[in-house]
């Protein structure tokens, strides 16, 4: 019996890894693809920008140097903050006079408390834009963790040159600058996420553009005033109204922030939550995450149970399917990482980044095993907890309502924690 469990596990890992391998080869020509734009197709329009603020990154400095450089030269920074003590705001002032319009900054008038701080932050500056910024064609939307290069506006807003797109994302890549086990843990799911990101059409709201008119022309807007996130809310109002997302392959943003283990499956969580609110391939993430847990889980117990019986077939068979997966699996990171560095040199004038294969192999490792039972243990709390904390506030999500449990004033310089949450 004991030796036909081992069977089964070995199978199943097998069928797991051809699944992925299957996903990151299309992901593979999904990014190698021509952009379905040139650049004579330029976006030449006013553009709207609207960066939320709750306490000062770490990335905060290099994102706002990076949008005062911008090469395309018409946009209205909008910053906003839900209290005007934020120490963010010392920042933006730092770099105001980089800018060619100095940004506006705003605050929230009132947070609502069923919704997100973020969705408040936003319909503050919608608000701000439709009564303001009667020349913008385009909103884009960029998170304060997002460390731009000088193409980064024009890049991300062109596809809208298209008048069949009406919007369009880039998407992140977290290249740890230190070894910690959490910072580690982070890139290995958020490279598994962009392969699905891509090909479900996930938007990211850290690189986010899309057309003014669809808040009048569409409920998106209105959905915000009960919302969690505004990212995967806008790929479901694009999909009920028939409207068409693009993915850019050609913006790939570097993320070197650090963060611990705690704070990163709290993000895990997150990020699963506003996919199970709001994308419609809730299903499909979750397959994927519950057979994971499961054949992970099962191999375990297997083995556990192989060695106290002495059947060391079986044992030898368990053992084999864990670490030939786990094989597996650091070729298709590696896979996925060439993919995305190669984006990111490009960017950055071919400067070379460092894979893991270049620095210590030993947090990488433990992170490669450790992965599978965070992104489980973030999958089953999507699932069965209501409470999500985001930013220093206590949410309770359930059926979809959400609930502001308490709202507190950010008055300090955040942690590494706070800086992803």
């Amino acid at each position: 019996m004991i030796l036909l469990f081992s069977i089964i596990c070995a199978v199943a890992y097998l069928g797991l890894t051809l699944f992925q391998a299957l996903y990151v080869w299309l992901y593979s020509k999904r990014m190698n693809q021509t952009p379905r734009l040139g650049g004579q197709h330029c976006f030449d329009g006013h553009v709207s920008v609207v960066l939320c603020l709750r306490g000062s990154d770490p990335s905060l400095s290099a994102c706002l140097n990076g949008l005062a450089q911008q090469s395309h030269h018409d946009f209205q920074l909008y910053c906003v903050v839900d209290d005007e003590t934020d120490p963010a705001l010392a920042e933006v002032q730092k770099f105001a006079g980089q800018f060619r319009v100095p940004p506006q900054v705003l605050a929230i008038e009132q947070p609502g408390s069923s919704r997100s701080l973020k969705c408040s932050a936003l319909l503050t500056a919608f608000d701000a834009i439709t009564r303001n910024d009667t020349n913008s064609e385009v909103i884009a939307l960029i998170d304060a963790d997002t460390s731009c290069d000088s193409d980064w506006l024009q890049d991300l807003v062109t596809p809208l040159s298209d008048p069949e797109i009406d919007a369009t994302s880039g998407n992140r890549w977290f290249e740890p600058a230190d070894d910690a086990l959490g910072s580690w843990v982070r890139q290995i799911w958020n490279a598994a996420a962009v392969v699905q990101m891509a090909l479900y059409g996930i938007p990211w709201g850290g690189s986010l553009a899309f057309r003014r008119s669809l808040l009048q022309e569409t409920d998106f807007r209105d959905r915000l005033e009960r919302a969690f996130c505004e990212d995967t809310l806008l790929s479901d109002v694009l999909l009920k109204e028939g409207r068409t997302f693009y993915t850019s392959t050609q913006l790939v943003v570097t993320n070197e922030e650090s963060t611990t283990l705690p704070a990163t499956s709290s993000f895990i969580h997150r990020q699963l939550l506003t996919t199970r609110l709001y994308h419609w391939s809730w299903f499909w993430v979750l397959l994927h995450g519950i057979s994971i847990f499961l054949i992970n889980t099962a191999t375990v117990i297997g083995l556990v149970m192989a060695i106290a019986m002495t059947a060391w077939l079986p044992a030898i068979l368990f053992l084999s399917s864990l670490v030939v997966s786990q094989l597996a699996n650091m070729a298709l990171l590696g896979w996925i990482g060439r993919i995305n560095r190669r984006k990111m040199e490009v960017r950055r004038g071919h400067e070379k980044l460092i894979s893991p294969a270049g620095r210590s192999q030993l947090g990488y490792l433990l992170a490669v095993l450790a992965s599978p039972w965070v992104h489980s243990w973030a999958t089953l709390c999507t699932l069965f907890r209501s409470r999500v904390h985001w930013r220093g506030i206590d949410y309770r999500v359930h059926s979809g309502q959400v609930e502001m449990l308490e709202y507190r004033k950010f008055s300090a310089r955040p942690s590494i924690n706070q800086s992803i949450e």
